[in-house]
């Protein structure tokens, strides 16, 4: 979730077609697209035609897509694990279930899944296991996975809020920016606007945030464009 000074600047530098839920809708995105070529390819095309359907119908019938992914969860599917434990974190209508959260995430995890990473590091910050969140993230890192260093280091700053740990963190978050994530670049802008790198940096960091926010912003826009060419010329 972002911060109110997040939202303050995203409202005070946004264009008014995109407002800051867009923008971190932008960089969850831009995560979930990176993922991808690292998330377990699953042989079996009947069970990959089986969760894309269960998925299709979250829209109409979450609780009875909910049923299926279990089911194929149980038959293997890391794609269906990674839904369950999404789906019981309040999303669609179904009840929040942390339980379940925690156990689908470290299951899809354990079958390979890097985007899992990320989802079971932040279930354990959300509990307060904070002795056991940064280890899962290293695990991520140490492989090159994006997201983990944007994670470890916004999690890290977001504990202790602090010029020495916006500091102390800026090399990873530097790595996640210049790989693309748009909420490391922000997060970046944002400090340097702050102050956290020095009084003489923030008209930089001022400098930098409409340029990083219009490049989400036509992100957006494109996403938009798409889901209505694939809505328009669905059967």
């Amino acid at each position: 979730m972002p911060c109110k000074i997040c939202n303050w600047l995203c409202d005070r530098f946004c264009p008014p077609e995109l407002s800051s839920e867009d923008f971190w809708k932008a960089a969850y995105r831009w995560e979930d697209e990176f993922s991808r070529d690292w998330e377990p390819w699953e042989d079996d095309e009947i069970l990959r035609t089986e969760v894309s359907d269960a998925v299709k119908l979250i829209e109409t019938n979450a609780s009875q897509a909910l049923q299926l992914l279990i089911a194929l969860a149980d038959k293997g599917s890391v794609r269906a694990m990674r839904w369950v434990g999404y789906l019981h974190d309040g999303h669609s209508g179904i009840e929040e279930n942390q339980e379940m959260v925690g156990e689908y995430f470290h299951r899809a995890l354990c079958a390979g899944s890097w985007g899992s990473t990320v989802s079971y590091a932040n279930f354990l910050y959300r509990q307060g296991e904070h002795n056991r969140w940064p280890s899962v993230l290293e695990d991520g890192m140490e492989q090159g996975f994006v997201p983990a260093f944007f994670w470890y280091s916004w999690n890290k700053y977001r504990l202790r809020p602090s010029n020495r740990v916006a500091r102390e963190v800026r090399p990873l978050m530097l790595r996640a920016a210049e790989a693309g994530h748009p909420g490391a670049e922000f997060m970046l802008a944002r400090w340097t606007a702050r102050g956290r790198f020095g009084l003489r940096k923030i008209p930089e960091g001022f400098r930098l945030i409409p340029s990083i926010v219009a490049k989400a912003s036509a992100a957006h826009e494109d996403k938009q464009t798409a889901d209505a060419e694939l809505k328009a010329n669905a059967p």
